[in-house]
């Protein structure tokens, strides 16, 4: 039995760590270096090729008993690359409307910090039925909300031009696939907090340089 626990849980590992280098690894880069989220997201993508193509390379070599030549491993180097670069584009701009709660927030993805929408789009692979209820927000918004101004809110837009924060809907969703959710950003290196300030919702934020304790 645990013989079984152990390979089961080791084919997950070797699935989920390619995912788990972009999006971790962007979060890292981001926090320790601050390059810009252009450059961050780069960094992981070439951190998560890396660990591709040792993935194609080994498995290639387990099927054919071969060693790859050096031709076979650039075509196996720039496969690896072009896999992790098309998932990164289509996580971070072709999340599905019905992951919005409105058109309008579709919308308004783009002045979402990349590294967020790349996380996001991560998990709406895997949870097709995630939704978010709020991404950018002006001060404004809070009273309109009937609550008082919150003046370190990521929600707002920050010197980059992106807002750090979204908040993910709760309701209907079940406490088990709700916690895997906020365990997820956790481990990924996000702020998380479930309040009902405006309704019981997640509220996940990307740590921001330029409002140091925010959230």
């Amino acid at each position: 039995m645990q013989w079984i626990i152990y390979h089961i849980a080791k084919l997950i590992l070797i699935f989920t760590l390619p995912f788990i280098l972009l999006v971790r690894g962007s979060v890292y880069i981001h926090e320790n270096y601050d390059p810009g989220a252009r450059l961050s997201i780069i960094g992981g993508v070439i951190i998560t090729a890396i660990l591709l193509f040792v993935y194609i390379v080994v498995m290639h070599s387990k099927v054919s008993g071969k060693v790859s030549g050096s031709k076979s491993i650039r075509s196996k180097a720039v496969i690896s690359l072009l896999l992790v670069v098309g998932f990164a584009i289509n996580s971070m701009y072709f999340i599905s409307g019905t992951n919005f709660k409105n058109p309008e927030l579709k919308s308004e993805i783009r002045s979402l910090n990349p590294i967020l929408r790349l996380a996001v789009g991560t998990l709406v692979m895997v949870d097709k039925k995630a939704v978010i209820t709020d991404t950018n927000r002006v001060p404004e918004d809070y009273r309109k909300m009937g609550l008082k101004t919150n003046r370190s809110s990521l929600h707002y837009e920050q010197k980059d031009g992106y807002a750090y924060a979204i908040d993910l809907r709760v309701k209907g969703k079940g406490a088990v696939r709700n916690q895997l959710t906020q365990w997820y950003f956790d481990w990924m290196g996000f702020n998380t907090l479930r309040h009902g300030g405006t309704g019981d919702h997640l509220h996940v934020s990307l740590p921001c340089h330029y409002r140091k304790g925010g959230i």
